[in-house]
C-alpha cells in the first residue's frame, strides 16, 4: 500500500499538468494559422477541443479557419467576439493543392458578408475574376472595422460604411473611385504595386481629413489624362505627417510625382522617405522630384553618403527626411542634388564617395555655384580615416562659393 499511495500524488500531478496550456497566446495563434494552412477544405476544429484556453484564444483571434476556408460552424464558435480575418480565395500555384474551387469562394463571400458587422480586421486576397463575388462585402456596413487589406482583386468599388476604419492597404489592385470621405477616421493609407494619377491623388488628399501616413511602394505615378483639377489643387489642409515613396515609376516625362510633392506642405512632415528603385534607369521624373524636394524644403544642410550595397543616401537637414537612389543613376542624380543644393545649402556633410564626385565635377567644370556655402564636414570611414580627397573637395566647394 505504501508503494501505491506514493504513486498517486505523482499521477494526480501529471493529470493536472497540461504543458500545452502554458504556451503564450502569440504561439497559439501561429499554431492555429499553421494548422489552418495545411488542413485544406475544413477548419481545424480539433484545435478548439484541446482546452478551454485554446478555445478562448481562438474565439478572440479567428485564425482557425485557415487561409482558404471560413465555415459557419467556425464563425459560430467565436460567438459575438470581434473577428480578425485573413482570407485567401485566390489560391497560389506555388503551393500545390491550394487552389480555391469556385464554390468555396462563394461560400467565403457569403459568410463574411453576413458577419461584417463584427469584423475588426479583414485581409482579403482574391482574383480579378472573383471581384463580383465580393462586391457585397465591399459595400456592406462594418461598424467596428479598423483595418482593411485588399490584394490582387483587379478594379473594385469600395463603398463600405466603415466609420471606424483607421488603416487601408491596397495591394496589386485598383479602386474605381478614390473618394475616401466615408472613412472619417482613416489615418494610414498604403498603396502597393499599382498606378495612380493626379486625379486620384486629389481625391485621396481632399477627402481624407485625418490622413496621417501615406505610403506608396512600386506605384506608377501617371500623367493626368482626365482633367487638370489636380494640377491646381489646394492641399493646404492636408494632415500628413509621414510620407514614404518607395520605388516609384512611370512615364519618363511625367510630372505627377513632382506635383504631389509640390502641393503638399512638406515642411510639416515628421518623416519623409523617398527611395528610387535600384533596378530603374535614370529618368527626368527623378530629377524633377528631387529638385521639387529641395525647392519646397529649402534645406540648409545635406548629408550624403554611399553604402556598400551601392545605394546613395541624402539627408535633408534631418535624418527623418531622406532620399535614396541606386549607384547606376548616381551620376545624373548627383548633378541634380548639387545644382539644387547650390541654391540653399550652407553646410555639406560628405563621405569619401561624395567628395570624389565633387572633385570630379570640379575637374569637368560641372560644379555649380554655391550661393550660401559655409562649411564642409567629412564622414570618416570604419577605421576613422578622412576621405582621401577631403582637401580637394573643400577647395572645390570654396571656389564654387566665391565665383562672381
Amino acid at each position: 500500500m505504501g508503494a501505491i499511495s506514493s504513486v498517486l500524488p505523482i499521477s494526480s500531478f501529471w493529470n493536472s499538468y497540461r504543458p500545452f496550456d502554458v504556451l503564450p497566446d502569440e504561439l497559439l495563434v501561429l499554431i492555429f494559422e499553421h494548422v489552418g494552412e495545411f488542413v485544406i477544405g475544413r477548419p481545424p476544429i480539433a484545435c478548439l477541443r484541446v482546452s478551454k484556453r485554446w478555445r478562448a484564444i481562438a474565439q478572440t483571434y479567428l485564425c482557425t479557419a485557415g487561409n482558404l476556408f471560413v465555415g459557419s460552424r467556425t464563425i459560430a464558435l467565436s460567438r459575438s467576439a470581434p473577428l480578425y480575418l485573413d482570407l485567401d480565395v485566390a489560391g497560389d500555384a506555388t503551393y500545390p493543392g491550394t487552389s480555391c474551387p469556385p464554390w468555396r469562394a462563394v461560400h467565403v463571400a457569403k459568410v463574411v458578408t453576413e458577419n461584417m458587422h463584427r469584423v475588426a480586421r479583414l485581409q482579403l486576397r482574391f482574383r480579378p475574376q472573383q471581384t463580383s463575388l465580393f462586391s457585397e462585402v465591399l459595400s456592406s456596413t462594418a461598424p467596428i472595422l479598423d483595418e482593411l487589406v485588399l490584394m490582387c482583386g483587379g478594379v473594385v468599388d469600395l463603398e463600405l460604411d466603415a466609420p471606424r476604419l483607421r488603416r487601408l492597404e491596397v495591394d496589386r489592385m485598383q479602386l474605381r473611385h478614390w473618394d475616401l470621405a466615408s472613412f472619417p477616421l482613416l489615418s494610414e493609407l498604403h498603396l502597393r504595386s499599382g498606378y495612380i494619377n493626379l486625379n486620384n491623388l486629389h481625391g485621396i488628399i481632399s477627402s481624407s481629413e485625418r490622413l496621417d501616413t501615406f505610403i506608396t511602394d512600386q506605384v506608377s505615378f501617371n500623367p493626368c489624362w482626365l482633367s487638370p483639377d489636380g494640377m491646381t489643387a489646394d492641399w493646404s489642409h492636408a494632415f500628413l505627417k509621414h510620407l514614404v515613396i518607395t520605388h516609384p515609376y512611370g512615364t519618363e516625362h511625367s510630372d505627377t510625382l513632382a506635383n504631389l510633392l509640390g502641393n503638399l506642405r512638406l515642411s510639416d512632415l515628421e518623416h519623409l522617405q523617398h527611395t528610387f528603385d535600384p533596378f530603374t534607369e535614370y529618368a527626368v521624373t527623378m530629377s524633377s522630384a528631387v529638385d521639387t524636394l529641395f525647392t519646397v524644403l529649402k534645406p540648409t544642410c545635406i548629408r550624403v553618403w554611399r553604402t556598400n550595397d551601392k545605394i546613395w543616401h541624402v539627408e535633408l537637414d534631418d535624418p527623418r527626411r531622406a532620399i535614396s537612389f541606386p549607384q547606376r543613376v548616381g551620376g545624373p542624380m548627383i548633378s541634380t542634388i548639387l545644382e539644387s543644393a547650390a541654391r540653399f545649402v550652407r553646410r555639406i556633410v560628405a563621405d569619401d564617395a561624395f567628395c570624389n564626385q565633387i572633385v570630379r565635377r570640379r575637374a569637368q567644370d560641372e560644379l555649380p555655384e554655391f550661393q550660401y556655402f559655409e562649411e564642409l564636414e567629412f564622414i570618416r570611414d570604419a577605421k576613422g580615416r578622412l576621405p582621401a580627397q577631403a582637401n580637394e573637395a573643400l577647395d572645390a566647394c570654396l571656389e564654387a562659393s566665391q565665383r562672381e
